[in-house]
């Protein structure tokens, strides 16, 4: 008992010496901000309380065209959809400068960590979904909320689009995007990308040799040029049949053409999610988690198969590559499992 004084002197010592640096204690919300703030919304300019638009069959709706420079810095939506399977059927679209192919497209459900046209709630960083069915009987179940945090700046101009490729129309699509004016954007600011990849692998199609070289695992993302890669959402139908286990296929993620022995290799898609031993339950966290899971207490073997949907945000620690990216993960260890997989690859590169 006598040297608990000392240690705690110690401790608070240490956590002084830390803080005393020259702007360290000085966070950067109680500066002066370089930056003139926007919105772009479905506000009514009547003052009426319809502060939404309608998405007919086979119409894009233009959500905004901002002119730069500038960074969106989050985004809220709210959608009254009249087909169950909204989730798939709804194409986020944002390009950048001028472009000549959208930057960001993606189905609104796997965008938002939801890939099986079913509403979660989602609880991570960038991403945050509130589910659930409304109290009023009149409104729909599946409307929810979704808000998204990625930081997208650009230079010239931003559009950004939502097409409606159902049969149904979408009754009241509701909108904020917030936005900053800037000035000027430094030369090493990048353009946020999202892409969306599916696939669907029936049993047979998989070879049965060990897998040492990648090539037959399933694509995240396969890009060329200088970035970023922040992670994304990943999708699978694990089927019932299937002997292979679908969390046990290993990310390897190569950069800049590197032989795969100086890739960054995994140990199991469990572990890359930031879980362990399997997908075994709901867990969402700021970085990694699962954002649906069809599960069933009293089957067991619904740890095997099932619908999942998880998430990995590589905020913190982003993977650079300077000439090209190739982040793809095996169907299950050794790409033993045959099942439907989809995914949204988001990253940030030096073209728009």
């Amino acid at each position: 008992m006598r040297f608990l004084p000392a240690i705690a002197l110690i401790v608070f010592t240490n956590v002084t010496v830390l803080q005393a640096g020259p702007d360290a204690s000085i966070p950067d919300i109680v500066r002066a901000q370089p930056y003139k703030a926007a919105r772009a919304s479905s506000n009514n300019p009547t003052g009426a309380n319809h502060d939404s638009r309608p998405i007919a069959p086979g119409q894009t709706l233009e959500l905004a065209d901002l002119e730069g420079p500038g960074i969106i810095r989050h985004c809220w939506f709210t959608i009254y959809p009249k087909d169950a399977d909204y989730l798939s059927k709804l194409i986020l679209r944002i390009v950048w400068d001028d472009a000549k192919a959208p930057a960001v497209e993606s189905p609104w459900g796997p965008f938002f960590g939801l890939g099986h046209d079913e509403c979660a709630d989602v609880t991570s960083a960038p991403i945050v979904v509130m589910a659930g069915k409304a109290q009023y009987i009149h409104y729909p179940p599946g409307m929810a909320a979704f808000n998204c945090y990625f930081s997208m700046p650009f230079r010239k101009r931003a559009r950004i689009t939502v097409t409606n490729t159902g049969e149904q129309e979408v009754h009241a699509f509701f909108y904020h995007i917030d936005w900053q004016r800037h000035e000027r954007l430094p030369e090493d600011v990048y353009y946020f990308h999202a892409r969306y990849h599916t696939e669907m692998t029936s049993p047979g199609q998989l070879p049965d040799d060990r897998n040492t070289t990648a090539e037959n695992n399933y694509v995240i993302l396969d890009t060329k040029g200088a970035g970023h890669y922040i992670g994304g959402t990943l999708h699978v139908e694990a089927h019932k049949d299937e002997k292979g286990k679908w969390y046990e296929g290993d990310e390897m993620i190569i950069v800049d053409g590197e032989p795969l022995s100086e890739a960054i290799l995994g140990t199991g898609s469990e572990d890359y999610f930031g879980m362990a031993w399997g997908c075994r339950r709901w867990f969402q966290s700021p970085y990694c988690g699962t954002s649906y899971h069809r599960w069933h207490p009293d089957e067991p073997e619904m740890l095997h198969y099932g619908k999942f949907s998880v998430y990995r945000w590589h905020l913190p620690d982003p993977i650079p590559f300077k000439k090209s990216i190739r982040v793809t993960i095996e169907h299950g260890h050794n790409n033993d499992a045959a099942n439907r997989y989809a995914s949204v690859a988001c990253w940030y590169a030096q073209q728009p």
